[in-house]
């Protein structure tokens, strides 16, 4: 017999949880960052939402500063990004408005609970009704 089934209850990891913020400006420049160094799960997503583009040259970079690596290129366009590992790496969204009007959300949603197999066998095998196994 083979059961399969979730180990725990439905969690969020600390960092996906975290990560939740969004930037809105019009017409000026600015620089910003939004941090999270909490932990993410293998197969946590994060989302990014771009409502209005402000001005050419305005982008937006998630860089995963722990590891020196970029999580989402520069760029202007709504993404996604999938940790394909567990991490406690710190993470950062940078944005970078030239002018003009920028709306860009960031959330994250969780893999949640780790599936897990559990395999039953029986001895003796086969059994008889009433028998102990």
């Amino acid at each position: 017999m083979l059961l399969l089934g979730a180990a725990g209850h439905a969690h969020a990891s600390a960092g996906c949880a975290a990560l939740t913020g969004n930037f809105q400006a019009s017409n000026f420049g600015y620089h910003g960052t939004y941090t999270t160094s909490a932990g993410f799960d293998a197969g946590d997503v994060i989302h990014v939402t771009v409502n209005n583009a402000g001005n050419a040259g305005s982008y937006y970079y998630i860089t995963d500063d722990t590891a020196t690596t970029t999580l989402l290129a520069n760029t202007i366009a709504s993404s996604t990004y999938t940790f394909p590992a567990g991490t406690t790496d710190t993470v950062t969204v940078n944005v970078n408005n030239t002018g003009g009007t920028l709306d860009i959300s960031w959330s994250c949603v969780s893999s949640g609970p780790t599936p897990t197999t559990t395999t039953v066998a029986a001895a003796p095998s086969p059994s008889t009704y009433g028998q102990n196994v």
